[in-house]
């Protein structure tokens, strides 16, 4: 799964990548309607509000 990617991503102190891994995965989460999408899109905005100077809003459209 793509948010877990990030987690381990993130871990490895990747930042940028890990964002890229969970706002892929958010978007596929919110096409399929998935439960944990509330979840992850905390976790995105957690870690975007933790290093402003490291984010890119997530992708819409």
């Amino acid at each position: 799964m793509l948010a877990h990617l990030g987690d381990t991503i993130h871990a490895a102190r990747n930042p940028e990548a890990a964002r890229e891994a969970w706002t892929l995965s958010l978007v596929l989460f919110e096409e399929l309607d998935h439960p944990d999408t509330v979840a992850l899109r905390a976790r995105l905005h957690h870690h975007l509000d933790l290093d402003p100077s490291d984010t890119v809003p997530p992708a819409r459209g």
